[in-house]
């Protein structure tokens, strides 16, 4: 059995395009029935942590994978898609 995806939604003082980005992580989850855990990470010391230096950032299992835009739900189910995948191959 799989181990959840960890991600995160990186975004100090990012409202609209953060939560945007959140919907569209979550919409892309749901649709390929993919466990994860899911976090809102607001604090910028954090986001510097993972090397996000413009919101949103978008981390999956500990890698950032996207900053500084809101990524299209076609984008992140590539992502998402790759990332399993990858997982799957090296089990």
């Amino acid at each position: 059995m799989s181990q959840p995806l960890n991600i995160k939604v990186l975004g100090a003082g990012c409202s609209g395009n953060c939560s945007l980005l959140e919907r569209n992580v979550l919409a892309v989850l749901d649709e390929l029935s993919l466990k994860y855990d899911l976090e809102r990470v607001n604090d910028l010391t954090s986001m510097v942590k993972y090397g996000c230096l413009e919101a949103p950032g978008l981390v999956i299992n500990e890698k950032l994978v996207s900053q500084g835009i809101v990524l299209t739900r076609e984008q992140i189910r590539e992502l998402l898609t790759n990332h399993d995948s990858s997982v799957r191959d090296s089990e």
